[in-house]
């Protein structure tokens, strides 16, 4: 038997148990890695448990069926809570009704009582009624039930081509504040009736034939 050096045997020992596939077997597992294997084991156990027949496969399929309704309950709580701004909203093309039994002057009064109780929304759709109905007492649309905002907006332009710019910016508040995209407020109402007073200023012009005095629209009431 061959003489082997005591330095020379720790030297190959410490080599040979230096290398990294024996320091990695040595390593304890760590926490992840040992959740995993729980994991693993309990699935195992799981499917052996499903395959199997009496009490301890019907545990199994009752701890599935709760798995299941758990994960369902999940995903309809984050369907149902994905983007709550994003909603439906009503189409911009659903028709202004046109009433004859209405004037200007009755929509505007009920347009005052509804901004008095804070309803600034229903205020701002009457105030916009009563000035489609200057529009066709003025001759400038006729009484048609079926068009949208934007349509009588068009049409009443044609007509009134100076006021085109006002008449857009009057239906855009309306369809902005009637169909939800925004917030009806004191403001929003202000601007509406500064355009709604250049639009009839332009119907009473058209009407007379010569620069009037604007007929402008009665004023707000205070927020």
């Amino acid at each position: 038997m061959p003489n082997v050096d005591q330095d020379a045997a720790e030297r190959a020992a410490r080599s040979v148990l230096g290398d990294r596939k024996y320091i990695e077997a040595a390593r304890p597992p760590s926490l992840r890695e040992r959740f995993f294997d729980w994991v693993g084991e309990q699935i195992t156990e799981l499917l052996q448990a499903l395959s199997s027949g009496g009490g301890r496969g019907v545990i199994a399929w009752i701890i599935v069926a709760a798995f299941l309704a758990i994960i369902a309950f999940l995903l309809v709580r984050l369907l149902g809570s994905v983007d709550p701004v994003r909603k439906v909203r009503p189409s911009p093309e659903i028709d202004v009704s046109l009433f004859a039994d209405r004037t200007s002057a009755e929509w505007l009064h009920e347009a005052e009582q509804a901004e008095r109780a804070g309803q600034w929304r229903e205020g701002l759709r009457c105030r916009h009624r009563a000035l489609v109905a200057d529009l066709i007492d003025h001759d400038v649309i006729d009484r048609r039930p079926g068009r949208t905002a934007a349509e009588i907006g068009r049409l009443a332009g044609a007509r009134l081509p100076e006021a085109v710019a006002d008449l857009d910016q009057a239906t855009r508040i309306f369809e902005d504040v009637w169909y939800g995209w925004t917030e009806a407020d004191h403001a929003s109402s202000g601007t509406f009736v500064g355009h709604a007073g250049v639009v009839r200023a332009h119907l009473a012009t058209m009407a007379t034939g010569q620069a009037g005095r604007p007929h402008l629209e009665p004023g707000l009431v205070e927020a």
